[in-house]
């Protein structure tokens, strides 16, 4: 079984808590710049989690698929938007009624009925609406748009680099991945 997995667009969470924080001390803050700034923490913040923080729309495809249950190796999920697969004869198939269990760093796909496919797709969701990401992710992107912005104020003291950065996020890494064979 091979995966293949697309992100397609990014909804990032709302972000005048860490541009009212960082003007506060520059009142020529650049609104452009902070907002590349803070797309720029909250991907770092994913990369270092391998884990999507903010809301991402996933399309995954399982070439030959046979079964009812589908593990998605992706954490934080929200939403299914879509299921189809394409036989062996090369048609296509709407899946309905499927549901999913999901947990931090995974979730199960359980389809109403057994398929037999050459592929199957998945569109989903994942990641976090504005005002529902967790804080100890809120305080490690503050701390990372600091850094970047103005590293004089993040978490680089005089002789080395802080790791409150690291430490808010530790909790969340994802420390195992499904291998697809």
């Amino acid at each position: 079984m091979k995966v293949q997995y697309y992100k397609t667009h990014k909804e990032y969470p709302d972000f005048n808590d860490y541009k009212l924080r960082v003007l506060l001390r520059d009142e020529e803050a650049d609104y452009q710049e902070l907002l590349d700034t803070y797309q720029e923490a909250v991907s770092i913040a994913e990369t270092y989690i391998q884990k999507d923080i903010a809301r991402t729309v996933n399309h995954w495809v399982i070439n030959d698929f046979s079964g009812e249950i589908a593990v998605i190796d992706e954490g934080y999920y929200h939403s299914l938007s879509a299921v189809t697969f394409t036989d062996h004869n090369n048609v296509s198939h709407t899946v309905t009624g499927s549901t999913v269990q999901h947990n931090t760093c995974n979730f199960e796909l359980h389809l109403p009925v057994t398929v037999n496919a050459k592929e199957l797709h998945v569109y989903f969701k994942t990641g976090f609406d504005s005002g529902m990401m967790p804080k100890d992710f809120q305080s490690a992107i503050k701390v990372k748009v600091c850094d970047l912005y103005d590293s004089e104020r993040g978490s680089y003291g005089l002789e080395k680099k802080g790791d409150a950065f690291e430490r808010y996020l530790n909790p969340h890494v994802k420390r195992f991945f499904i291998k697809y064979e």
